[in-house]
């Protein structure tokens, strides 16, 4: 009993030494923990302090509230962040159009019900410019779609990134390998400033040249009939359908956004055209070296103009119809009458099959399929 009246007692008096009031400074004057009464303007402004400005965010989360947003920001369907991420609202009526354009152009980091992550990378970028988007383009697009007024660094980063992507094209036509760039200024700084391209080039007598003798009407088909590609058929035939079924927008959105600057083509037939012919021993040689410049090359195939693969007459049946993300992938492969290499990837069940059929049953030719 002694022991615990001992132990009861140790505790009860630690605890009026806690709670005890502390003994008044010295000098009052000098301590800095004395309660100070604000005056009306400073209590005012402590009031109006924003919550999100006190609270402490963790260091992985970034703060984009000095963003500024348009007068019609609640119309728009983008938030597009200085980081390069951009959230897209899915119940928004330019929903389907933001889309198109986000995965040309970004890549997409989560999907749930009503929020879209994506990410602008400098690959997706590439991805972009291969299939004939522009850096105005790019630009204008995000402007239009966008909430908030465009960081500089983003622009700048996309200007950086867009400025020599898709500018060169290597096309396989008629059994010859040819560079060609809209800008001629592209080509004329590939020859003059590496070797390997100048000791590639091969003079075409047989193409028209211009005074700096490059060709310049690499797109006139010359085997060419009037028959319409496969593709073409089915593009066509689905967009009178989707024209007489699209649905009338809201009276306050119809105006907003010009969508048809969204669209993306895909086809630079519209643009000059200046080329030049390599051996085709060099090919390897001068793509690396485009790459090494920065230059990567998108590598095209004017199927139409090949003499050397014999044609085979095979067509889609009537039955055939293809869903809209599978006319995009498509769209995406042929442009200007040629057919650009690379990877359509789609998940299971997602008709790939159909999507190779058609591949082949436009370009009539053989493939070899693993």
């Amino acid at each position: 009993n002694n022991r615990f009246r001992t132990a009861l007692h140790g505790i009860m008096q630690s605890n009026r030494n806690r709670y005890a009031p502390a003994a008044p400074p010295t000098h009052p004057s000098t301590h800095s923990n004395l309660p100070v009464r604000r005056s009306d303007a400073e209590r005012k402004t402590h009031r109006s302090k924003s919550k999100l400005d006190m609270l402490e965010l963790p260091s992985s989360v970034q703060n984009f509230s000095h963003l500024q947003l348009k007068d019609d920001a609640e119309n728009r369907p983008l938030w597009v962040c200085p980081d390069r991420y951009i959230f897209l609202e899915v119940f928004s009526p330019f929903y389907e159009p933001a889309y198109d354009f986000l995965i040309a152009i970004a890549e997409p980091v989560s999907r749930p019900e009503y929020i879209h992550e994506y990410r602008i990378t400098k690959y997706s970028l590439y991805a972009a410019a291969s299939v004939g988007l522009q850096t105005d383009d790019l630009i204008d697009g995000l402007k239009k779609l966008s909430k908030n007024i465009l960081d500089d660094a983003l622009v700048e980063f996309i200007q950086e990134k867009t400025r020599k992507c898709g500018k060169l094209r290597m096309i396989l036509k008629n059994g010859r390998y040819f560079l060609e760039s809209s800008d001629e200024k592209v080509l004329q700084y590939l020859l003059n400033e590496n070797e390997v391209m100048y000791k590639a080039r091969i003079k075409s007598s047989d193409f028209e040249l211009n005074a700096n003798g490059f060709i310049t009407n690499i797109n006139q088909l010359e085997n060419d009939n009037d028959e319409k590609l496969e593709i073409e058929k089915l593009l066509s035939k689905s967009k009178k359908n989707n024209t007489a079924q699209q649905p009338t927008q809201p009276p306050n959105t119809q105006k907003l956004i010009d969508l048809s600057a969204l669209e993306i083509s895909g086809d630079d037939a519209c643009l000059p055209s200046f080329a030049f012919e390599i051996k085709e021993s060099d090919i390897e040689h001068v793509k690396q070296t485009a790459h090494d410049l920065q230059y990567p090359c998108v590598e095209e195939y004017d199927f139409r103009n090949d003499p050397n693969n014999p044609k085979l007459e095979i067509t889609l049946k009537a039955i055939a119809k293809l869903r809209p993300y599978q006319e995009k992938c498509l769209s995406k492969m042929f442009g200007n009458g040629r057919a650009r290499s690379g990877l359509i990837v789609l998940p299971c069940g997602a008709g790939k099959t159909l999507v190779g059929v058609t591949s082949v049953a436009t370009v009539k030719k053989s493939a070899i399929i693993f």
